[in-house]
């Protein structure tokens, strides 16, 4: 968590900064939900290092309900444990919206790390304060809603920005560029699942096998986040032996029947 600014307390207990930060019963809808929860998830996933197992697995199916839906997937084979973990930490949760899911995972991520929400909530009354100043509207770049440290090609690749991707390539930046944590625009485009930003950046010669600081490709991604065509079409020019952090191949974090992954194929 470095980087985050701490929330320091007068002696009567009082924020000194003076930044109200919500209550957790509070509930966001609209932009406002889509925007916190895309700020704490982006937080969370950059912090799973140091989230106990058990507040990891809330994290994890509350995430999937809220960018995916109720969990209608079959269960992984039993014997990968932490994919069955996780396929259970979304099962278990029901029939829950994707808006619910959204409010509870901004709640616990409210709770876990509230330095977080102090910086969140500093950002978003600061852009409050420029655009009432400049008569501007809307939000300013992602970097002030979290404490990744983002170029502006790892926000289109992020959001699926098509033309302002191909604006970034067409004008040389960096393909390959890192952001604080090692990703890649295509470790993004793939975690969010944007299909045609991957064949973009894929045949704009990006580097399929770069790893991030936990050593996970953007295959690696594809696999965890279960997209299968993105997989399909990463797995033609990957190397399926690359190991992460923790000993494993994608194939090793693979939870479904995708024979494609098998080393050979």
């Amino acid at each position: 968590m470095a980087g985050i600014k701490p929330i320091y307390k007068s002696e009567a207990g009082q924020d000194q900064n003076q930044i109200h930060i919500p209550k957790v019963k509070r509930r966001l809808e609209g932009k406002d939900l889509e925007k916190e929860f895309n700020a704490a998830s982006d937080f969370v996933q950059a912090c799973t290092l140091s989230v106990p197992d058990g507040v990891y697995l809330r994290f994890y199916g509350l995430h999937k309900v809220a960018t995916e839906g109720p969990c209608t997937a079959p269960p992984p084979f039993p014997h990968k444990l932490k994919p069955h973990n996780e396929w259970n930490a979304w099962n278990n949760l029901g029939d829950m919206s994707p808006e619910e899911a959204m409010n509870e995972y901004i709640a616990a991520a409210r709770e876990l790390f509230p330095s977080w929400a102090q910086a969140y909530y500093t950002s978003v009354k600061d852009e409050e304060t420029s655009a009432s100043a400049t008569g501007s509207k809307g939000p300013g770049p992602a970097s002030k809603t979290n404490e990744l440290e983002l170029g502006e090609i790892h926000v289109s690749a992020r959001e699926g920005e098509m033309e302002d991707l191909k604006k970034h390539l067409e004008s040389g930046v960096e393909i390959n560029a890192r952001d604080s944590e090692k990703r890649t625009p295509l470790h993004w485009a793939v975690d969010r699942g944007h299909l045609g930003a991957v064949e973009l950046l894929v045949r704009s010669n990006a580097d399929v096998n770069a790893q991030d600081d936990e050593g996970q490709t953007p295959l690696h991604y594809a696999v965890r986040r279960e997209r299968e065509d993105i997989a399909q079409l990463l797995v033609k020019h990957a190397d399926l032996q690359i190991k992460d952090g923790d000993g494993n191949t994608a194939h090793d974090l693979c939870s479904l029947a995708w024979p494609f992954l098998k080393p050979g194929n």
